[in-house]
């Protein structure tokens, strides 16, 4: 890899907004309600601003020891119930609405974030979706066998 190769960076601006009384993430307009540590973003660095201060650096990288995965690192002073110091998601509540998330990672290949947030959201729309249904026919059964 050339020098030029490897000074190249993205660097992904996202806002935690409040909508329609939901909080929410927020890049180019497009809300969402989960942040993945993709392996595309595997050594960067999350800047984390309050208030129009630096509040914190989270490092992503490969974490664990088993069966090791890309996680934001160093998560410990956004004082997150249950976790403490890595996680392989973040949601908008783990955050103060008005933080700016800052993601800057090595540019490896082409990588589409809006489009990426686009494939999440729908395929959790579908998990949903069938997941509602499986409850639905578990719900008809337990009401026949009531009768």
């Amino acid at each position: 890899m050339s020098d030029s190769e490897q000074t190249k960076k993205t660097v992904i601006e996202i806002s935690v907004i409040e909508k329609d009384g939901a909080v929410l993430f927020d890049h180019n307009g497009l809300s969402f309600n989960v942040l993945h540590a993709w392996d595309e973003f595997d050594g960067g660095i999350m800047a984390v601003s309050r208030g129009g201060k630096l509040f914190v650096n989270i490092f992503i990288c490969e974490f664990g020891t088993h069966g090791a995965c890309t996680c934001f690192c160093g998560i410990s002073p956004l004082k997150i119930p249950n976790f403490y110091e890595a996680s392989i998601q973040l949601g908008p509540k783990d955050f103060v609405v008005g933080d700016v998330l800052t993601l800057t990672f090595p540019k490896r290949e082409e990588f589409d974030f809006d489009e990426e947030i686009r494939q999440d959201a729908e395929i959790r729309a579908m998990l949903r979706e069938e997941d509602k249904k499986i409850k639905d026919r578990v719900e008809k059964k337990r009401n026949r066998k009531t009768r």
